[in-house]
């Protein structure tokens, strides 16, 4: 079965496998699988593994709080709470941990854009922006977020795209 104690600082000859390890994109996975099987494992797993996260990743730590991986796990943890809304663990869990760590990761990443260069970062902040507060409209600064993505979006989606839909990087993977 699953266990906790996940190195999260684990030294990878690539940075990049770290920053995937903690964005989380594997936690809708979890969902998904109990959401297909109804084995509560899953969730207990995934409860687990984000418990474990958060009290071994405080804010600010830069292998684990860079922005990009902020908004990322913002996107997430929001898809996975809401493929979840039908187990009432989760729920529970959802109340006692994930809402306040959520609006902590948002409160994070609106004092954080990756303003330095344009880049398609700050459109990835500002879709983080924008699904946490137009998910949670209950908690707090979520207003503030929703209209800070928004923001964010209808400024930098005409800034970095170009007319025939390419953005203006010209990284072809991301349109695959």
């Amino acid at each position: 079965g699953f266990r906790s104690g996940v190195d999260w600082h684990y030294e990878f000859a690539d940075q990049e496998h770290l920053f995937y390890l903690n964005r989380f994109a594997y936690a809708p996975v979890l969902a998904k699988a109990f959401l297909y099987t109804g084995d509560p494992a899953y969730v207990g797993a995934l409860m687990r593994l984000l418990e474990d996260w958060g009290q071994r990743n405080p804010p600010g730590d830069p292998r684990t709080w860079e922005s990009y991986s902020v908004a990322e796990r913002i996107c997430n943890w929001t898809l996975t709470a809401y493929l979840l809304q039908t187990s009432a663990d989760f729920q529970g869990f959802l109340r006692r941990w994930l809402f306040p760590e959520l609006a902590r990761h948002a409160t994070y990443l609106a004092g954080h854009l990756e303003t330095g260069t344009m880049h398609n970062h700050l459109i990835n902040d500002g879709r983080a922006l924008f699904i946490y507060g137009l998910s949670f409209p209950h908690l707090d600064g979520s207003e503030a977020c929703r209209r800070l993505g928004w923001e964010i979006l209808t400024r930098e989606m005409p800034r970095q795209t170009r007319p025939d839909g390419v953005f203006r990087e010209q990284s072809t993977h991301y349109h695959l």
